[in-house]
């Protein structure tokens, strides 16, 4: 027996994927990348990579510090409160949940 696939027509697709589309799920898009964090005299901390997953509906972190010490976040934009909510943890078992928005051209988290 062969099974027919269906072809999703642009509507569907929006409708499964709306992160892909939805504006607001871009809001962090400049975060996006691998970067080289440092104090503001310049003094290495660590590197954090930022990558895009689930159809662009999360954005990941992974950071690793100058001490060896690590950590991960889930960041999402949650359309019902138009927030943008982060969980973090890290290799000590620390787990902060933020929440936060684009507010004049910036992104402000508070725990």
């Amino acid at each position: 027996m062969t099974t027919k696939r269906t072809q999703l027509t642009p509507a569907d697709d929006a409708q499964r994927y709306p992160c892909r589309d939805r504006p607001e799920s871009h809001q962090f898009d400049f975060w996006i990348g691998d970067w080289n964090v440092s104090d503001p005299d310049g003094k290495p901390l660590g590197v954090n990579s930022i990558t895009r997953d689930l159809q662009g509906c999360v954005l990941r972190e992974s950071w690793i510090g100058v001490s060896g010490t690590s950590g991960t976040s889930v960041n999402f934009y949650e359309p019902a409160s138009r927030k943008w909510h982060q969980v973090w943890t890290d290799d000590s078992g620390i787990i902060t949940h933020y929440v936060g928005e684009l507010r004049e051209g910036a992104m402000r988290f508070r725990a």
